[in-house]
C-alpha cells in the first residue's frame, strides 16, 4: 500500500511539473492563471472610446509552440482591430520578405516613396488617431525615435486624411514622419492589415526582420505608465550593429 501511494504520489508530481505550460507575451514569460489575467486587462482595451464605432476588438494568436523538457512554451501575440476588420494571419506571413514600395503623401502633401536599399533601417508603425492602443504607445515610441534618430528612420502610415492627423498633431505630440491617406496600400500592399498598431522593422535592403502589435503598457500602482518595449529595442539593436 505504501509504494501505491508513493507511485500515485510521483506520478501526480510528474504530471504537475511535466505538463507545465507558458505564454510569451511581449517578452514576458507568464504562467496559464497570469495569461488569462493579462488577456482580460487586454480586452478593457476596446471599452476606451464611448463610440461603439471606434470601440476595438481584441484577439490574440499564438505564433509558435515549442516543448522543451516536456514544458510547453507559446508565444502569443495581441492585437487589436477595428469591427468589420478581422486581423488576418498574412501579416505576420511577411517576416523576411521584401517591404512593398509606395507613393504616398507627407504631413506637407509631398510625394514620399521608399527605395531601396536605403542608408538606414526603419521603424514603420500603422496607427490612426482614434486607435486607444495606437495612442497609448507613442510617448515610447517618440523616446525610442530619440535614441535612434540617428540611425533609423520612423515613419507612422495611416488611412486617415491629411485634416484629421494634423488636428490630432495639435494636441499630441508624434514626432515620426507622417505617411496619409493610406488606406488602399495598408490593405492590399500589406495584405490586409487591418489591426492596430502594428510595428514593423524593416532592413537596408528593405526586408521585414520584425512584426509586432505594438508596445503593451500599463499603469503601475503610483499610476506610473510602464512601457514592455525591451524585445523591440533588442530587435533595434541587432539591426543597427
Amino acid at each position: 500500500m505504501k509504494n501505491i501511494f508513493f507511485a500515485l504520489l510521483y506520478f501526480t508530481f510528474h504530471q504537475y511539473v511535466y505538463s507545465q505550460e507558458y505564454y510569451i507575451v511581449r517578452g514576458d514569460t507568464l504562467t496559464k492563471t497570469e495569461f488569462k489575467v493579462r488577456v482580460k486587462e487586454a480586452k478593457k482595451a476596446k471599452l476606451v472610446s464611448k463610440n461603439k464605432k471606434q470601440r476595438l476588438k481584441f484577439k490574440y494568436r499564438v505564433k509558435k509552440k515549442e516543448v522543451l523538457k516536456e514544458i510547453t512554451y507559446y508565444s502569443v501575440n495581441f492585437v487589436y482591430f477595428r469591427p468589420g476588420a478581422e486581423p488576418s494571419d498574412q501579416l505576420f506571413n511577411l517576416l523576411n520578405k521584401p517591404f512593398p514600395t509606395f507613393p504616398l503623401k507627407n504631413i506637407k502633401n509631398e510625394q514620399v516613396v521608399f527605395r531601396y536599399p536605403s542608408k538606414k533601417p526603419a521603424l514603420v508603425n500603422l496607427w490612426f488617431t482614434t486607435c486607444p492602443p495606437c495612442r497609448k504607445e507613442i510617448p515610447e515610441l517618440n523616446r525610442i525615435k530619440s535614441l535612434y534618430q540617428d540611425k533609423m528612420n520612423f515613419v507612422a502610415i495611416t488611412f486617415e486624411e491629411r485634416q484629421k492627423v494634423v488636428n490630432f498633431l495639435k494636441k499630441e505630440e508624434f514626432n515620426f514622419e507622417m505617411l496619409l491617406d493610406a488606406k488602399f496600400y495598408q490593405s492590399d500592399k500589406i495584405s490586409g492589415t487591418m489591426s492596430y498598431p502594428v510595428i514593423l522593422l524593416i532592413d537596408k535592403i528593405g526586408v521585414i526582420r520584425f512584426v509586432d502589435s505594438g508596445i503593451i503598457n500599463y499603469k503601475d500602482q503610483s499610476g506610473k505608465t510602464i512601457y514592455k518595449s525591451s524585445e523591440l529595442i533588442a530587435e533595434i539593436e541587432t539591426m543597427i550593429n
